[in-house]
């Protein structure tokens, strides 16, 4: 069946939107360029760092990844873990995807929540950093 050139279709209710196609150099036509200024004066920015650091060396952390998937946050927390082995340390560590248990099979004695449910590995993940913290130990 063909469909009916658009000048002879009848308009069936509600007209709806549609979503605007993006070409590059299309929406910048009449535009000036923006202006770009540095934040600071070269003098500003050659005396002192705009912000003070915090040294977090020797302290404990948790460290959480979240996105979507095939991003590199299962590599990145393998290398931080190897790090820290490296260094004598003994990271506490969790995986808390479910469906994607992947960080878990790198380690040993990785801390899993025995449940699909959201809301009970919420819970769970709030109990393994209150954990974490009573017991001053990095956990990943």
């Amino acid at each position: 069946m063909t469909e009916a050139p658009s000048s002879e279709k009848k308009p069936n209710g509600a007209h709806k939107p549609t979503t605007p196609v993006f070409r590059p150099g299309s929406s910048t036509a009449g535009l000036k360029p923006a202006e770009i200024k540095p934040l600071l004066t070269s003098e500003q920015s050659s005396i002192e760092p705009v912000a003070q650091g915090l040294d977090l060396a020797d302290r404990p952390k948790i460290i959480l990844t979240a996105g979507r998937g095939k991003t590199g946050k299962t590599t990145f927390l393998r290398w931080i873990v190897e790090m820290a082995q490296r260094d004598g340390k003994a990271p506490l560590l969790a995986d808390i995807d479910p469906t994607n248990a992947t960080f878990s099979t790198y380690f040993g004695g990785v801390a899993r929540p025995d449940t699909f449910n959201q809301a009970a590995v919420r819970d769970w993940l709030q109990d393994f950093m209150e954990f974490a913290i009573a017991e001053k130990q990095t956990a990943i």
